[in-house]
C-alpha cells in the first residue's frame, strides 16, 4: 500500500537546499559557487532519500505480526 505524502512535504527540499548550502557549503566549507551548489543540490535531495528510507524501514518492522 502506498504511503501518502505530507501536504508540506514539497516546501521541505527548497529549505534544506538553503540551509545545507549556507551551513555546510559558506560556513563549514568556505567554498565557491560550484561547492556550494553541488551541497544545496545535495540537501535538496536529502529529504526525499530519508522519507523513503522511513517507510521502508516502517513497513518492514519486525514482520511478527504480518505473519498471522
Amino acid at each position: 500500500m502506498p504511503v501518502k505524502v505530507p501536504h508540506w512535504f514539497p516546501w521541505l527540499s527548497p529549505l534544506c537546499a538553503i540551509g545545507g548550502a549556507w551551513l555546510i557549503g559558506v560556513w563549514a566549507m568556505q567554498g565557491g559557487f560550484w561547492v556550494i551548489l553541488g551541497v544545496a543540490i545535495v540537501c535538496a535531495v536529502l529529504p526525499f532519500i530519508v522519507f523513503r528510507i522511513a517507510c521502508r524501514l516502517r513497513n518492514t518492522g519486525s514482520g511478527e505480526h504480518l505473519n498471522g
